[in-house]
């Protein structure tokens, strides 16, 4: 009975020997993560402001996305295989787009609602070393057109104070179908327009029936319905 007592309580003390050693070491802390650098970018139709949108190598950068124009837009940047990107902003919305740690380099960036990229919604990520974030994250370094955020915070500002302003043009108008045979058709011709997005200032659009966003379709659950599409832009197009 002696020597089985020696066995059990052998094991007992080598456990004994090996949990003193791990509580001796001291338990490390949490691994505070670096603020992100910050950078605004204001989306219109059609363009992407900033165009070249300056990044520091290696680091987090928070994106804040603002659509200024009148239309839907999104934001995206396409990097080392992924995309990110926001969901669809309506007119005057905003949104924080995470990016992680990137290398140096050049990287896309767009407008993913349909139609918007070919339109010249198109831009830049340009991560660098002479774009290097601050204290607090935000970045100082000179953004596109030589304005510095602060320059740019007070534009978005002036924008959103303005906002909506009168200008040519509206969007969005009801399209009225022709009755054939009980089938509702519309029809729909794509082409390009002179497209006034802030008072003096136009930009070349595509566009359906003239209008920046297209007509608004209505049909009723159990609706008939047909649509004829003419293509007279410069490239292929689909609905």
């Amino acid at each position: 009975m002696g020597g089985a007592k020696r066995w059990v309580l052998a094991p007992i003390a080598v456990l004994a020997v090996i949990a003193a050693s791990c509580g001796a070491g001291e338990r490390p802390g949490p691994v505070e993560q670096p603020e992100a650098a910050t950078v605004e970018v204001a989306l219109s139709e059609f363009a992407i402001s900033p165009s070249e949108i300056p990044a520091p190598p290696g680091e987090r950068l928070s994106v804040i996305v603002t659509n200024e124009g009148k239309a839907q837009h999104s934001f995206a940047i396409e990097a080392a295989g992924e995309r990110y990107e926001t969901p669809v902003l309506d007119a005057g919305g905003s949104a924080t787009l995470e990016i992680p740690p990137l290398e140096a380099g050049t990287y896309r960036a767009l407008c993913t609602v349909p139609g918007h990229e070919a339109a010249g919604m198109v831009g830049a990520l340009v991560v660098g070393e002479g774009a290097s974030g601050a204290a607090g994250g935000e970045m100082h370094a000179s953004m596109g057109g030589g304005m510095t955020a602060e320059e740019m915070a007070r534009m978005h500002e002036e924008g959103v104070a303005a906002f909506p302003a009168e200008t040519q043009g509206v969007g969005g108008q009801p399209l009225r179908p022709v009755i054939d045979g009980g089938v509702k058709v519309f029809e729909l011709t794509a082409w390009e327009v002179g497209w006034e997005v802030a008072p003096g200032v136009t930009r070349t659009a595509f566009a359906y029936e003239g209008q920046v966003p297209g007509p608004e379709i209505r049909v009723r659950p159990g609706d008939r319905v047909r649509f004829v599409l003419h293509n007279q832009l410069p490239q292929p197009t689909t609905i």
